[in-house]
């Protein structure tokens, strides 16, 4: 079985965090109504909420790229000054949120978008709490069983995760996202999912693959899902048969397999780390099965500072593999005289 390699992973950040908020209210919007008030004022009240955590989410942002390219001598001090400065900004859209969940407790959107702002804060238990009570108000809204799957992926337990993002890919099976988590939620939780579904280890891989696999469907540009199932086929070992070259083909359809899934993650890589990366991961592939000369060329395409340590791992492995395919040496000519053999 291949192993993973240990490359950074592209963070969600506040821009993606942002544009899922919207995302979600969008689609609460249209499921959700606010039976104690009146709707329209409800969904202008969040709207407004929204724009004003949409616009922090923006200077956010725009301040922490100034602090990345701006090196200042005093690093500590300003980076500390920007934290407190971020964290205000943050309490303020907190207190948005606040008021109009107090003036419209009913209106499931506005707790579905406050508890992702709890949850990118840290704090998971205040943003279950405003999710259960969103299911409560929605339980036909994907969006709040997709939060909470995503909540009890990480917290657990695994089984909520599976019945909670399982309900929101069927409230809404054209959502890539539900899919693709859902892929994720199982290729983690192997174990739990063999037995809450009945299947051996390989089965649940193939079914996060399955899973993976329609997000692409449904989203052909979706860079991460196609990540993910390149990724999946390092927990793939097989059988060994006692028939060596049945074996052997069959690990040679593997390996076709996944370097035919991270090829196709390349081609929608758009940052050089993210294409650096899967190089990586191309090479460690074909140092495995022998293709040492592409396996030199992807290597020699790495750069990136951050990848450097794995990249000079697979490069001894790569050396020691080349060492091993050298011929040796003919032996020199002698003209048939004898040679001088000398005892050890």
């Amino acid at each position: 079985m291949l192993s993973p390699l240990k490359c950074p992973q592209t963070s969600l950040g506040h821009a993606l965090r942002r544009l899922l908020i919207v995302a979600i209210a969008t689609a609460a919007l249209a499921a959700c109504a606010a039976p104690d008030a009146a709707p329209a004022a409800a969904a202008a009240e969040f709207e407004k909420v929204m724009a004003l955590d949409a616009q922090a989410q923006r200077d956010i942002e725009d301040w922490e790229q100034a602090f990345a390219a701006n090196r200042l001598a005093n690093d500590a001090v300003y980076e500390a000054s920007l934290r407190l400065k971020i964290k205000e900004r943050l309490e303020a859209v907190a207190k948005a949120y606040e008021a109009a969940i107090s003036k419209y407790p009913n209106h499931a959107p506005t707790r579905l978008a406050y508890g992702s702002l709890l949850r990118e804060n840290g704090k998971d238990r205040e943003a279950l709490a405003q999710w259960e009570e969103a299911r409560r108000l929605a339980p036909e809204n994907p969006a709040v069983w997709n939060n909470l799957g995503n909540y009890y992926g990480q917290n657990g337990p695994a089984t909520n995760a599976f019945v909670c993002l399982s309900k929101a890919m069927e409230l809404n099976p054209r959502q890539p996202l539900y899919h693709h988590n859902l892929g994720r939620c199982l290729y983690l939780y192997q174990e739990e999912a063999a037995v809450f579904y009945g299947l051996t280890r390989r089965q649940v891989v193939e079914k996060a693959q399955g899973l993976f696999r329609r997000a692409l469907e449904l989203q052909p540009d979706n860079f991460r899902a196609a990540t993910d199932l390149a990724q999946s086929y390092y927990s793939i070992q097989l059988p060994l048969t006692g028939h060596r070259e049945r074996d052997l083909e069959a690990a040679r359809k593997l390996s076709d397999e996944a370097e035919k899934a991270w090829l196709a993650a390349l081609k929608l890589a758009s940052q050089p780390e993210e294409q650096q990366g899967i190089r990586l991961h191309l090479a460690r592939l074909q140092i495995s099965i022998g293709r040492l000369a592409d396996a030199r060329e992807n290597l020699r395409a790495v750069t990136h500072s951050s990848l450097a340590e794995t990249k000079q791992d697979l490069e001894k492995r790569l050396a020691a593999e080349e060492k091993k395919n050298v011929t040796p040496p003919a032996p020199s000519a002698t003209n048939g005289e004898p040679q001088v053999i000398t005892a050890p």
